[in-house]
């Protein structure tokens, strides 16, 4: 045990390597009598190469060398192939909860893609108007908000750094970026058609209307910015792997969350994603 000293004869001060009888030790310098007080015990750099590298460092790299991470590696990637899907699934179910809040208090009418507030340019993300329909906290951003001005005005562009968790998926690198990749389906016959005012009692069906979809980070937007995934016909899967390796999820208009596989048959999730086509389709989960 370390310990450290003072002599009152001399006036000399140090630190004992060995002091395990603290109580009979002399100074080092005239060899009176001192008194040693124990000391705490201090985990020092060790020399490698001529260089001091801390204790834990030196354990890492016996770790490293054993191959412990061989044997955690399949566990890391299968939890990145899962994705998380459980957090995910719960964000989503709270983005529904927020817009069927929206539309209970609109006539059961969704919001729009973008509210314009009587100007050309898109202003704010329904992402941004459906706040109040959560729980206090957001409805406090909400509030910072200067809903007259676009998303990227000197004001608004501040608060995209305080992106809702509801918006920050588990498995995408983007959040911190203030990018989500939960975004609403947007294209003609879709739940955010540009331009209309879709009631939530589709013609196809709830639970047969895609309302939202998980993307991949590249497919990601600015989550104040009036921006989504746009359907494409010819390509309807377009943009949405990338997130897990064993699916991606979506949304329907009930509120119920569904992970769509790889090899989900492309026709059919063309129908999911239409509200009004008259062949509505279902999951086959």
């Amino acid at each position: 045990m370390s310990a450290t000293y003072s002599c009152s004869q001399c006036g000399a001060s140090g630190v004992l390597s060995d002091a395990s009888n603290h109580e009979d030790q002399r100074c080092p310098a005239c060899g009176g009598e001192i008194q040693a007080t124990p000391s705490h015990i201090v985990l020092r750099p060790r020399k490698i190469l001529g260089m001091s590298v801390p204790v834990f460092a030196v354990v890492a790299v016996v770790l490293l060398c054993a191959g412990v991470p061989l044997v955690l590696l399949p566990m890391i990637q299968s939890l990145r192939s899962t994705g998380h899907p459980i957090r995910s699934k719960e964000n989503l179910k709270k983005i529904a909860f927020s817009l069927h809040n929206y539309a209970a208090d609109d006539k059961d009418i969704l919001p729009t893609e973008a509210h314009l507030y009587g100007a050309k340019k898109p202003l704010l993300s329904w992402r941004v108007h459906v706040l109040i329909h959560l729980d206090l906290e957001y409805g406090t951003l909400y509030d910072q908000f200067h809903l007259d001005e676009p998303w990227d005005s000197e004001h608004n562009k501040k608060l995209i750094e305080q992106m809702p968790g509801i918006y920050r998926s588990p498995t995408s690198d983007v959040g911190d970026e203030g990018k989500t990749v939960y975004l609403a389906v947007t294209g003609p016959g879709t739940a955010f058609e540009r331009g209309k005012k879709v009631n939530l009692d589709v013609p196809d069906g709830m639970s047969s209307t895609i309302m939202v979809v998980e993307v991949s980070d590249e497919r990601a937007v600015i989550w104040t910015k009036p921006d989504d995934w746009e359907f494409n016909p010819e390509r309807p899967m377009d943009g949405l792997m990338g997130q897990r390796d064993d699916g991606f999820l979506v949304m329907t208009m009930d509120g119920e969350t569904h992970l769509v596989k790889p090899d989900f048959d492309p026709e059919t999730f063309k129908r999911l994603l239409l509200r009004n086509d008259g062949e509505p389709a279902q999951f086959d989960e």
